[in-house]
């Protein structure tokens, strides 16, 4: 659980928004949504501990162990590494990047046979497909085996195998309890296959349940569009709005 108290997040004197409070439980699977610029990866380095709080706090309710899978244009793909290497990665703070350890290369396996990637675990990783390279991050994510997911558009660029292939990974995280937010701009997905979400604009937030957002918010493209616009002209008692 994650328990959000009058938080405000921003780069020193940019703000991104203010006095957010809300609880997310265990195993909740929540939608970002918002236009660009309106702070939704912000607010993912926050709860991931990249960036600190201008005020209010972030509490955590169980032993903290956050992934944090960060936009494809944020991750460099010319490093010289292989598939395997990458996947290391998640690995480092439980055995180091340079050792080789029997079980650490379980886990590896496991991982590049869970995202179907098992012939590509010595490929260079600039030979990967988009989808490919998706997968080898989400592999990356699986062996740190955390209990909060933090993912930043994970379906960028990738083929609709492969987005079908990562939703079944994302929901077994949900069904093991693991609390999942994920930034998109998928409107039909958020209503399918989210739970809660957060809505951001301009420095307010919107946080509920997915369906009643929907149908308040976000009923077409186009009314999602104006009812961006007019987030503005709301009342609210506070940053947070109980749906």
């Amino acid at each position: 659980m994650i328990e959000f108290h009058d938080l405000s997040v921003g780069y020193r004197n940019l703000v991104t928004f203010e006095h957010f409070t809300a609880t997310i439980q265990a195993g909740d699977l929540v939608a970002i949504i918002g236009n660009n610029g309106s702070g939704k990866t912000t607010f993912l380095k926050t709860i991931s501990g990249l960036i600190k709080p201008l005020s209010g706090r972030i509490k955590y309710f169980t032993n903290l162990n956050i992934a944090y899978l960060a936009q494809d244009n944020q991750i460099d793909r010319t490093f010289p590494a292989d598939v395997r290497d990458l996947i290391r990665i998640g690995l480092w703070s439980q055995y180091g990047l340079f050792k080789r350890h029997s079980k650490a290369n379980h886990i590896i396996d496991d991982a590049l046979s869970a995202v179907g990637l098992e012939n590509y675990a010595y490929k260079p990783l600039q030979i990967l497909s988009g989808g490919q390279w998706q997968r080898a991050l989400f592999a990356r994510v699986i062996v740190q085996n955390a209990n909060i997911i933090l993912l930043d558009e994970p379906f960028s660029g990738v083929d609709q195998q492969t987005r079908y292939d990562l939703l079944k990974i994302i929901k077994n995280w949900q069904l093991q309890g693991r609390t999942i937010l994920m930034v998109h701009h998928e409107m039909e997905l958020m209503r399918s296959f989210f739970s809660k979400t957060i809505l951001f604009k301009d420095k307010k937030i919107i946080f509920g349940e997915t369906e009643k957002i929907w149908s308040r918010y976000v009923t077409s493209s186009h009314a999602y569009q104006e009812n961006l616009k007019n987030v503005d002209t709301l009342k609210f008692m506070s940053s947070k709005v109980e749906c």
